[in-house]
């Protein structure tokens, strides 16, 4: 090509240089826009899928957890069931126990009516006493009377250190105001039990009760030093 004719041209492309710089921005701007939409959609359903899993794996792991939890529950349930149900087993053993021991030693004192050198005119079992003005309530398992003298008794299967306390303590003390009809009475107290533990027979007698046990099928009086308690 001639010189002088490119060296005439070069004005004319010098013109044409901005607009093709122009077209080159527009393109690249439109490129860019296009990836950039691209790349927005790409990461809207990326995360959107990654928010489906997410979404399905909770689900999923609410599912098993709130199962597991049923499981637990029922689970627990049965066990409270079945520690109900053998209470009741230990609780009806222990209650005949008691039964058995209460018929024992009622019947046996039923027939000879007298411990040691006393003797009485009447006996009764499971002595339950209200007093309203004191507000005041006790449950006596056998009572024995005569014109002047009351022998109270408490019976247990297996007699302990605590049930003579409570006996000695509570029970007896509250005697005569639950049954004033026995205000001028002598009031004595008795244990009676197949077995006991930790001395707790002994405990009894250091307090003056009458300690009776039994012998085959018998009654037996196991000591004689008793006091008057009230």
């Amino acid at each position: 090509m001639d010189k002088e004719l490119i060296k005439q041209l070069i004005p004319e492309i010098k013109t044409f240089i901005p607009e093709v710089k122009q077209m080159i921005a527009e393109v690249a701007r439109e490129v860019f826009d296009r990836s950039s939409r691209e790349l927005d959609d790409k990461l809207e359903k990326e995360t959107k899928a990654h928010n489906e899993k997410l979404t399905n794996e909770m689900k999923v792991y609410n599912e098993r957890l709130e199962k597991e939890k049923k499981e637990r529950r029922e689970q627990i349930k049965a066990f409270n069931q079945q520690m109900k149900e053998l209470s009741q087993q230990i609780g009806g053993i222990g209650n005949s126990n008691g039964s058995n021991a209460e018929e024992f030693f009622y019947r046996s004192l039923e027939k000879t009516m007298a411990i040691s050198d006393f003797s009485f005119d009447f006996i009764n079992v499971n002595v339950n006493r209200y007093r309203k003005n004191l507000n005041l309530r006790g449950q006596y398992d056998i009572v024995l009377n005569n014109c002047d003298t009351t022998l109270v008794i408490e019976v247990k299967y297996k007699l302990t250190p605590d049930y003579v306390e409570d006996f000695y303590h509570k029970s007896l003390p509250k005697f005569k105001q639950l049954f004033p009809e026995f205000a001028h009475h002598k009031i004595y107290g008795a244990v009676a039990s197949f077995s006991d533990f930790n001395n707790a027979r002994q405990l009894a007698a250091n307090y003056g009760l009458f300690v009776l046990g039994q012998a085959g099928q018998s009654l037996k009086v196991l000591n004689k030093n008793v006091n008057q308690l009230l």
